[in-house]
């Protein structure tokens, strides 16, 4: 009988932990968010018992954890080649391991130096899942752009299967967002990226067909190389909230940038003033990124590290088009649950599923 480790494999940022423990041949993810503590069991990722014999670990660094979702490095200490680093998918709010991600699809030869995640998003259904990564094979990530391929991945979530396979430029950090507004049948995924002569550019994908329904290249909006992207669609899917972070290496600080553009054009519709973030040593991770309130009303900057809170900023979100829009957001101004509150409102069914982003 295989021995069972003694000692946990400890993933872990900010108020978030993930440990790798049990016999290889039945690992047993366990998740600490916050006060509470979470069993999920990943034996049936296919190809992680293999790779937990052949002497692979966690690593302790979480390359990604955001709105319930989860992205852990496997990897071996002894080698950088491609093939001995793998990514797991973890859906952490619904308690279930989604699958592993090769390096090697993505960069199939050279030293590996680092594996950056640099945003994820599910479709509206959960169906799909869009995956912004970056393998760095120089010895610094500081230089992407010198020293990194960076890609965009579709999946299909069940089962687990490659869909779509973007390689992008990396003057800038590519980020993915999806349409919450789209059809079911037809979901759309807006990523941030570059071109092969390093222009920055907006491309909107049919996740189903593949086909490019939109491209925009940033009319009015400036983005300058080494840059880190973050991009959100408000709830009822009129405007992109598209924020970038420039580092500024002569004395330490990122300036912090962020727009509102029109969905249905990718053109800039409102410029927020920009502003200096001050992040820890650059050896640490530090990640900015907009998170949109329930009420679809404002959204908060939240400037990340490892060990705490570092920076938050609160925007309103500009007014879209259209006085029902406008109505919605007024309402759910005064509802004490956001859209939740919206089938007590006194109105036809139609309305109370519109206010609460249902239709």
């Amino acid at each position: 009988m295989e021995q069972a480790q003694a000692n946990a494999q400890v993933s872990c940022i900010k108020d978030f932990s993930f440990s790798l423990t049990g016999r290889p041949d039945d690992p047993i993810l366990r998740a600490s968010i916050g006060q509470t503590d979470i069993t999920i069991p990943v034996c049936g990722v296919t190809g992680l018992v293999e790779k937990l014999r052949e002497g692979c670990h966690l690593h302790e660094r979480t390359l990604l954890y955001r709105q319930g979702l989860a992205f852990l490095l496997l990897h071996t200490s002894a080698k950088k080649t491609p093939d001995t680093h793998h990514v797991i998918c973890v859906d952490v709010e619904r308690r279930r391991a989604l699958g592993m991600m090769a390096v090697s699809e993505l960069q199939p030869s050279g030293s590996v130096e680092s594996v950056e995640v640099f945003s994820a998003d599910f479709s509206p259904n959960r169906e799909f899942l869009a995956v912004a990564v970056g393998v760095v094979t120089g010895r610094s990530y500081m230089y992407m752009s010198e020293t990194g391929s960076c890609f965009v991945v579709l999946y299909d979530v069940a089962p687990w299967t490659k869909r779509m396979r973007i390689q992008t430029g990396s003057f800038v950090t590519p980020s993915v967002a999806f349409d919450p507004s789209a059809l079911s049948d037809a979901p759309r995924m807006t990523v941030v990226h570059s071109d092969s002569y390093e222009k920055p550019m907006l491309t909107t994908y049919n996740v189903v067909s593949g086909e490019v329904q939109q491209r925009s290249d940033f009319i009015g909006v400036e983005l300058d190389g080494d840059t880190t992207t973050q991009v959100v669609y408000t709830r009822d899917g009129h405007l992109l909230l598209l924020l970038a972070l420039e580092d500024m290496w002569h004395d330490k600080t990122s300036l912090c940038r962020v727009f509102a553009l029109k969905a249905s054009t990718l053109t800039l519709f409102h410029r927020y003033p920009a502003s200096v973030v001050r992040p820890c040593h650059p050896d640490c991770v530090f990640t900015v990124r907009p998170e949109l309130q329930a009420c679809g009303t404002r959204f908060v900057v939240q400037g990340t590290r490892v060990e705490h809170r570092y920076e938050e900023q609160m925007y309103n979100v500009p007014c879209p088009l259209g006085l029902r829009a406008m109505c919605r957001m007024a309402l759910l101004r005064h509802l004490p649950n956001g859209p939740r509150s919206a089938l007590d409102l006194p109105l036809p069914k139609k309305l109370q599923q519109y206010v609460a982003f249902k239709s």
